[in-house]
């Protein structure tokens, strides 16, 4: 079964049309906002860190001479030439990244078990009710009074 296009009358399409460079322009707006808005915040953060410019951009070259750092071993070799000067503590450090893992495991269920367990604390239906509000409905009784407070 054939699909026709139907074609708009010229005025609905320039009115389309308009409404959709109107939509364009202002997405198009809120990324500039949206950018400028992180260059500021950028710039004071930079300020508040005290970066000296001149200083970063001197030593810009310490960060990509890191990852050739990385792979030099001691005297001077390439790690993929000595392997096992690379890893002479390899065992030990091996524990300890065993250790961490296990770490990050115990503070994750630790996290997943203390949520659970105060979920239903926050939950309204599950909650006692007595000497209990709920936070949604002490913003709307604060913002009620407000409301009411000022009009007079």
């Amino acid at each position: 079964m054939p699909a026709a296009v139907s074609i708009l009358p010229s005025q609905q399409l320039a009115a389309l049309n308009d409404a959709y460079s109107k939509a364009v322009s202002r997405r198009r707006l809120r990324t500039l906002l949206s950018v400028a808005t992180c260059a500021v915040v950028l710039f004071v953060a930079a300020i508040g860190a005290e970066v000296n410019l001149a200083t970063f951009i001197a030593k810009i070259g310490n960060f990509f001479s890191y990852f050739d750092r990385i792979f030099t071993l001691d005297s001077g070799v390439r790690v993929w030439n000595d392997i096992g000067e690379w890893f002479w503590g390899w065992k030990k450090w091996l524990a300890l990244l065993g250790e961490t893992v296990l770490i990050s495991y115990v503070g994750t269920v630790v996290g997943a078990l203390l949520a659970f367990g105060l979920n239903f604390l926050g939950a309204e239906n599950t909650a006692r009710r007595a000497g209990y509000v709920s936070s949604s409905s002490a913003s709307w009784n604060s913002a009620e009074r407000c409301r009411t407070s000022c009009s007079h």
